[in-house]
C-alpha cells in the first residue's frame, strides 16, 4: 500500500511540474558561464541569462536555471551584450525612384514630388535582403527601418531582426515620420526653402481637410463631402503631436531651419544623423530634441593613415618618408587645421553627451560595408569610452524610440534580444556567434571554427 501511495505521490508531483512548465508556455532557454554586459557598462562574470516566450526571466550571477531549459554553456569566454539598435536605417530599402521628365514641374503629383507620408517601410523593405545578416553579424538585433526617398519618404517601422525575415517580425509600425531636405529632381519643391514652404502648405491643407471632415460628420445640413486624401490624412498624427518627425539633417544651418519649422508648425521631432549637431547642442537640450547620431564620418585622408593602414614593406615605407620630407610647413599647417575639423565630427556624440543631450545611434546613410571602419574611427577618435558607446547603441536608442522599457537591456521582463560574442565588442576580430532576437536563436558563426581562427 505504501509503495502505491509513494508512486501516486510521485505521479502527482510529476504532473504538477508538467502543468507548471506548460503554464509558462514553451520551454525556457538559457546561457550559463557567460560574461554579461549590461547597457550601463556593468559586467558580471560567471553569469546566467534565462528567457522564455521571447522575454528575459532572469540575468545575473548565481541565478537558477529552470529544469526544462535548453542550456548553452559559454565556457567562461563568451560575452553577452544587449542587442544593438539602429534608430534609423535605410538598408533593405530600394534605391530612390528615378523619374522621367514631367510636364507639371510646378505642380507635380505627390509621388513625383517625393511626398509619401502614407507609405510604410514594411511595404518597401526587401525581407530577403542579405543586409539583415550583415547587421546581425555586427551585433544588431533591432532596427527602425525607413525608405530611401525624397522630401517625405514614408514612415519608420521597428523590426526585430532574424536571419529569415518575415512581416511578423515587425515589432511596432509608424513609430515616426521621415522628413529630409532632399529635393525631387527638376520639380517643385526643388530647393531647401521650397521644401520648407511645401511642408507648411501640406500641414495647412491637412488641418483644413480634417476640419472639413469633422464638420461634414457632425453637420445636419447638406454640404459637399470631402474627398479622401491618404497623403494629407497620414499627416494628421504629426499635426496633432501623436507621431514624431524623424528629420534627417547634418549641417548646422539645416538643423536651425528645422528649429524654425518646429516653431511654426509645433511638431515633436528627433534629429537623425546630425553630423554637426554639436554646434547647436545647447539649443537641442533647451528644446528637448533627442539625436539619433550617425557615425558616417569622412574617411581619414591618406596622409593621416597610420603605418598599420599601409603596406609594411620597406619600399613603401621609404617612399612615404620621402613624401613627408617634401611637405612644406604651410601644407603641414593646412593639414593640421583640416584634421582638427575632422576630429570635431568624430567627437560629435561625446560633445552631445557632455551637453546632456539625449543621443542614440542611427546608421542613416552609412553603407554597411563601412560599418566596421567607422566604428573603429569612433572608438579611436571620438573621445568616448566603450561603456558609453554601448549605452548609446542600446538603452539610449531604445529610449528615444519610446521602447526603453521593453528593449535595450538585459533585465527581467525585457524582450530577449541580445548578441553572444567571442570578445568585448570593441576589440578587433570579435565575432557574433549567436544573435537572439525576440527569443529566437540565430547562429551566425560556428564556435569551433571561430576558436580555431583565434
Amino acid at each position: 500500500m505504501k509503495q502505491i501511495l509513494t508512486g501516486f505521490c510521485l505521479l502527482i508531483i510529476g504532473l504538477a511540474f508538467s502543468f507548471s512548465a506548460s503554464a509558462q508556455g514553451v520551454p525556457a532557454k538559457a546561457f550559463k558561464n557567460i560574461i554579461l554586459h549590461q547597457a550601463d557598462g556593468s559586467t558580471v562574470n560567471d553569469a546566467v541569462i534565462v528567457w522564455r516566450n521571447g522575454v528575459i526571466e532572469t540575468a545575473g550571477k548565481k541565478k537558477t536555471i529552470p529544469f526544462d531549459a535548453e542550456v548553452w554553456d559559454g565556457g567562461d569566454s563568451l560575452h553577452v551584450y544587449p542587442g544593438f539598435i539602429d534608430g534609423t536605417g535605410y538598408w533593405g530599402s530600394p534605391d530612390r525612384k528615378e523619374f522621367e521628365e514631367t510636364p507639371s514641374r510646378g505642380d507635380p503629383s505627390y509621388e513625383r514630388a517625393g511626398i509619401r507620408p502614407e507609405r510604410h517601410a514594411r511595404e518597401t523593405v526587401d525581407m530577403k535582403s542579405e543586409d539583415f545578416k550583415k547587421v546581425m553579424e555586427a551585433g544588431f538585433t533591432t532596427a527602425a527601418l525607413g525608405t530611401k526617398g525624397y522630401m517625405i519618404p514614408g514612415q519608420l517601422d521597428l523590426f526585430l531582426l532574424q536571419l529569415e525575415m518575415e512581416i511578423g517580425d515587425l515589432y511596432a509600425e509608424g513609430i515616426g515620420m521621415q522628413l529630409q531636405f532632399q529635393d525631387s529632381y527638376r520639380v517643385y519643391p526643388s530647393t531647401t526653402m521650397a521644401i520648407m514652404a511645401k511642408l507648411e502648405q501640406l500641414m495647412l491643407e491637412a488641418k483644413a481637410l480634417k476640419e472639413w471632415q469633422g464638420y461634414y460628420a457632425s453637420s445636419s445640413t447638406e454640404i459637399a463631402p470631402p474627398e479622401n486624401d491618404p497623403v494629407l490624412e497620414a499627416l494628421y498624427p504629426v499635426m496633432e503631436n501623436e507621431q514624431r518627425v524623424f528629420f534627417k539633417v547634418d549641417s548646422k544651418e539645416n538643423i536651425e531651419r528645422v528649429f524654425q519649422l518646429q516653431d511654426e508648425l509645433g511638431f515633436d521631432w528627433v534629429l537623425v544623423s546630425g553630423m554637426e549637431a554639436y554646434k547647436v547642442a545647447d539649443e537641442l537640450k533647451k528644446r528637448n530634441v533627442p539625436v539619433l547620431a550617425s557615425i558616417n564620418f569622412p574617411k581619414k585622408p591618406d596622409w593621416k593613415k597610420d603605418d598599420k593602414d599601409d603596406k609594411k614593406d620597406k619600399k613603401e615605407k621609404k617612399k612615404k618618408a620621402e613624401e613627408e620630407e617634401e611637405v612644406t610647413e604651410e601644407m603641414k599647417a593646412f593639414r593640421e587645421k583640416r584634421w582638427q575639423a575632422y576630429l570635431l565630427l568624430y567627437k560629435n556624440i561625446s560633445e552631445l553627451m557632455e551637453a546632456d543631450v539625449s543621443v542614440g545611434f542611427a546608421s542613416a546613410d552609412l553603407e554597411l560595408k563601412e560599418m566596421s571602419n567607422r566604428m573603429n574611427d569612433w572608438k579611436e577618435y571620438g573621445d568616448i569610452k566603450p561603456n558609453e558607446m554601448l549605452k548609446v547603441m542600446t538603452a539610449n536608442t531604445a529610449d528615444i524610440l519610446g521602447k526603453g522599457k521593453e528593449l535595450g537591456g538585459l533585465k527581467k521582463g525585457q524582450v530577449a534580444s541580445f548578441s553572444v560574442m567571442t570578445k568585448p565588442f570593441t576589440e578587433e576580430e570579435t565575432k557574433v556567434v549567436y544573435s537572439v532576437s525576440a527569443g529566437e536563436m540565430n547562429e551566425l558563426n560556428d564556435l569551433t571554427q571561430t576558436e580555431e581562427d583565434n
